[in-house]
């Protein structure tokens, strides 16, 4: 962030959305390795293995709310470096959150 200010307003964005991105990942991060954000789910194959075993397993919802809000961050960070336009960089974004939405049912 302090970078951000030695920038021209106008190329301050990249060093915004580029601090969103880390600060987000860094709370999701946190959120997992504090054993939080996730929910217990019940497991399908019982294992006799110690380190396995167990009738239930974490399920981290916070990993797929940081996938939400991250990978269109970066990707309106590379959009806008490379110089795309507004309704090809809101299409590529839809399509992001589509795919997220996809990857989190299956």
């Amino acid at each position: 962030m302090g970078l951000a200010f030695r920038k021209e307003r106008r190329d301050r964005l990249f060093h915004y959305i580029t601090a969103a991105v880390v600060f987000v990942a860094c709370i999701a991060y946190f959120t997992m390795g504090s054993n939080l954000g996730f929910t217990p789910i019940q497991v399908e194959w019982f294992r006799s293995n110690p380190k396995v075993a167990g009738t239930y397993r974490s399920v981290y919802y916070v990993r797929y709310i940081d996938w939400f809000i991250t990978t269109p961050l970066l990707l309106l960070d590379l959009l806008l470096t490379a110089g795309m336009p507004w309704p090809t960089l809101l299409f590529v974004i839809v399509v992001d959150w589509i795919m997220s939405e996809c990857r989190r049912l299956n």
